[in-house]
C-alpha cells in the first residue's frame, strides 16, 4: 500500500511532529470518515489546527491535503467496499448461536484486508533478510508468544538457526549479550503491545542489528524500532485479538523462505524426518487404521 509505505518512511525520518502523528493515526483509524472531510472539519474532529493537517500532507510528500486525500481514497477504495460488505453481514447476526459465523466472517475480513495492505516489496525484503541471517531471534510475548513458537518451529524445520525468546527465570536479557550484527531480530507485537518486546527490539536496533516487525499498524510502538515492518489485521468483536491473519502471514513468510533454496529445505526436512522416525515421534498411518 503506497500510503502506508510513505507513513513508515516519514516515521523513521522523524519528520512528523507529535500533532501530525496524532492526526495521521486518526486518519488511518477512521479512514471511512476522514477521506470525505475537508481539512478544516478533520482538524476540528482531531483537535489540531488546520495547518497541522496541511503540513502533514506536505510532510508525506504531497502538494496539499486534497492530493493526499485523493491518494488515500484511491488506495483504500477496494478496502471500503470489502469492509462495508463484511459489516453488513455481521450486523445481521444477532443471536448467540450465530457467534461461530460472526467470528469466521470477521476473520475472513481480517485476512482479506491484510492481503490488500501488504507491501509485496517489503514482504520480499523480509524473506531475503531471513534467508541470509546467520541466526534469528524471535521475540513475541504474552498471547503473541504462540505466533513466535510457530514461526521459530517452522523456520527450524527448513534449517534456520532460530531462538525463540521468552522472559523465563530472568534469563531473557542474557541472550542479548550473545547478539552479533549478523543476527536478525524479529519482533511480534499486537495490542496491547508487551513492553518487554518493544524494549528488546529497541535495544537490538541500538546495537546495530537488523530488526523486522510483525504488528497490526505502521504506527504501533514496535514499528518505529524496525527496519522492515509487515502488518496484519487482528481486530475482532471479542475480548481477545484474532491471530488468524498474523499466523497466515507468518506461514507465507516461511513458505517463501523455503522455496528460495529448495535443495537446502529438502535436505533439512529429510534429516528431521529421519530423527522423527527413529524416535517414534508421530502416530504411524497403520496405527490410525480401524481394525
Amino acid at each position: 500500500m503506497i500510503i502506508a509505505e510513505k507513513i513508515i518512511v516519514k516515521e523513521k525520518e522523524g519528520n512528523l511532529t507529535k500533532s501530525q502523528k496524532a492526526a495521521l493515526k486518526y486518519i488511518l483509524d477512521h479512514y471511512e470518515e476522514a477521506i470525505f472531510l475537508p481539512a478544516s472539519s478533520l482538524a476540528r474532529k482531531i483537535g489540531v489546527s488546520e495547518a497541522t493537517i496541511i503540513r502533514l500532507a506536505q510532510a508525506m510528500g504531497f502538494k496539499g491535503f486534497p492530493e493526499f486525500k485523493r491518494a488515500l481514497q484511491s488506495s483504500i477504495k477496494e478496502k471500503i467496499s470489502t469492509v462495508s460488505r463484511l459489516e453488513h453481514t455481521v450486523s445481521h447476526i444477532k443471536d448467540e448461536e450465530d457467534t461461530l459465523i460472526k467470528v469466521f466472517q470477521e476473520d475472513i475480513g481480517n485476512l482479506s484486508q491484510t492481503l490488500k495492505d501488504i507491501s509485496i516489496d517489503t514482504f520480499i525484503k523480509v524473506v531475503k533478510e531471513i534467508k541470509r541471517a546467520e541466526r534469528i531471534f524471535i521475540i513475541g510475548l504474552r498471547s503473541a508468544y504462540s505466533l513466535s513458537i510457530f514461526f521459530g518451529t517452522t523456520l527450524r524445520y527448513i534449517g534456520k538457526d532460530v531462538r525463540v525468546l521468552k522472559p523465563d527465570h530472568g534469563e531473557f536479557w542474557d541472550h542479548t549479550a550473545t547478539w552479533r550484527k549478523s543476527d536478525l531480530v524479529i519482533g511480534i507485537s499486537f495490542p496491547r503491545y508487551a513492553k518487554t518486546t518493544i524494549d528488546a527490539v529497541q535495544y537490538a536496533r541500538e546495537k546495530g542489528l537488523k530488526c523486522i516487525g510483525i504488528t497490526d499498524h505502521f504506527l504501533s510502538p514496535l514499528a518505529k524500532h524496525c527496519d522492515l515492518v509487515l502488518t496484519a489485521r487482528c481486530g475482532i468483536d471479542s475480548y481477545v485479538e484474532s491471530f488468524t491473519a498474523p499466523l497466515s502471514l507468518i506461514n507465507a513468510i516461511v513458505t517463501a523462505v523455503s522455496v528460495h533454496d529448495p535443495d537446502k529445505t529438502l535436505k533439512s526436512l529429510k534429516k528431521l524426518e529421519a530423527v522423527w522416525s527413529e524416535r517414534d515421534i508421530y502416530i504411524h498411518q497403520e496405527e490410525m487404521e480401524v481394525k
